[in-house]
């Protein structure tokens, strides 16, 4: 029963995002950014407690057995022998941990930012509403997440930060949620993105929308079908400037005024970020991570003054059915130039400890290849970076690859995770700032994996 589950596409997508919580999320938007400017919110934020998460999803579900592998003889013989020509030659892989792992070779600044220090591996996580064994899914004694395999379902259950569907907004966005009377900004947002990430959309704070190739942002704007029709942008004008008696009239009406204006505003901002001596990849994840960090630079200026932020940003495609090694080599090495960069950038600033970069991908891919490349799987791996991980180590359990062993499960071999995605992102709401209890609340399905804490971030 579950083996049939593994690896299926979902047809139809979960509306995340319903007309209904669209309307709430865009007028509570705009009534926080019309209070953004008050003096309290300003003395609140005029220290240096800055802190930042950067999120960097990989589209389409990451090949972790090809991304890190063990180096030892047996270790490696296994991978070689169960990924036959989708197997890495052993002697272009990048060593770390004295010669035990290593990394792919298209990953030259990971490797020295892991063996730096400043990088951990967090293994073999997936989407689980309780632990699971191969025995138990086999006698069907647990209940599994929805679809597991599928791109659409994993994706959004790994952006709630939970697999029981009970909580349709990000987790990120349920993080600064629970922090904004504490350290929303001046009048830049604290929610930002540039990739369209949900995992950072909330309840109470807008989301702010940027490109990494221009100064252009979007913003919840309840006009914005009227951009591209002279007469529709003509009519909008007239309905901003009439005077309404009606109350949701007028109050729509002023919703539409501040986040029209707040957009304006950004742009402006936007447009004068400083240029850094950090050289980037020009690239379409160098590019988003660069603005990020240009974002980051304008932190203590007076228009912002943010002493907490979330940024969502990521690319791909990693569901590399095929397009064989070099396909997926290619991705790791836009990647680990990038990421390269961004920390070396965030050197440049001065707040390579305030910021920690994490990947996450809706699920890793099978164990077995096809013919040219490989299947949606479920556990896989992830990388945390920052000068606050505790790095040079690997978290968790490295899966055992033999396809007749107790670690993976189904025809094509998929990895069982042995750690939950609540798991891995509880540690990254406790650096950012969350007590416990509110991190319980960020996280409710948390205490079925007991109480165990992932020591990836110092």
């Amino acid at each position: 029963m579950h083996d049939s589950t593994l690896g299926r596409d979902i047809m139809k997508t979960l509306d995340i995002l319903s007309r209904r919580s669209f309307i709430k999320a865009g007028t509570a938007g705009a009534v926080a950014l019309g209070s953004l400017s008050l003096p309290g919110f300003a003395r609140a934020n005029a220290g240096g407690d800055y802190k930042a998460l950067v999120e960097i999803r990989l589209g389409g579900g990451n090949d972790a057995v090809n991304t890190l592998m063990a180096l030892d003889d047996d270790g490696f013989e296994q991978y070689r022998n169960v990924r036959r020509h989708m197997a890495l030659d052993r002697e272009g892989l990048l060593p770390v941990l004295e010669g035990s792992y290593g990394f792919n070779g298209a990953m030259p600044e990971i490797q020295r930012l892991f063996n730096g220090g400043t990088c951990a591996v967090v293994a073999n996580i997936g989407s689980l509403v309780e632990p699971v064994t191969q025995a138990s899914l086999q006698n069907g004694s647990v209940s599994i997440p929805r679809a597991v395999g599928g791109h659409t379902d994993q994706t959004a259950q790994w952006a709630w930060g939970e697999a029981k569907c009970a909580n349709k907004l990000g987790w990120m966005g349920r993080v600064t949620d629970q922090m904004a009377e504490r350290h929303r900004p001046n009048t830049f947002p604290m929610n930002v993105t540039f990739g369209g990430n949900t995992s950072i959309r909330g309840q109470h704070l807008p989301v702010f929308s940027g490109s990494p190739w221009s100064s252009r942002w979007r913003t919840p704007d309840p006009m914005s079908f009227t951009r591209h029709n002279n007469s529709l942008s003509n009519a909008k004008e007239r309905l901003l400037q009439r005077s309404f008696r009606h109350r949701l009239k007028a109050t729509f009406q002023g919703r539409a005024q501040e986040t029209i204006s707040e957009a304006e505003m950004m742009s402006r901002v936007v447009a004068s970020l400083p240029s850094l001596r950090t050289q980037f990849p020009e690239t379409s994840l160098g590019m988003r991570l660069k603005k990020i960090a240009q974002t980051i630079a304008i932190r203590n200026s007076p228009n912002v003054r943010a002493t907490r932020q979330v940024f969502g940003t990521g690319f791909g495609n990693f569901d590399t059915h095929s397009g064989g090694l070099a396909g997926h080599n290619t991705l790791l090495r836009e990647l680990s130039e990038a990421v390269g960069a961004f920390q070396a950038a965030l050197e440049e600033l001065g707040v390579a400890d305030q910021v920690t970069t994490f990947t996450t991908s809706e699920f890793g891919r099978t164990v077995t290849p096809n013919e040219n490349g490989t299947d949606h799987g479920w556990g896989g791996h992830q990388m945390v970076f920052g000068g606050a991980v505790n790095g040079n180590a690997i978290y968790g359990q490295m899966p055992d690859l033999d396809p007749e062993g107790t670690d993976v499960i189904g025809r094509r071999v998929a990895l069982i995770p042995t750690l939950a995605v609540e798991q891995y992102l509880a540690p990254l709401a406790s650096w950012f700032g969350l007590s416990q209890g509110q991190i319980d609340t960020v996280f409710p399905n948390r205490a079925a994996f007991g109480g165990q804490r992932l020591a990836f971030l110092g």
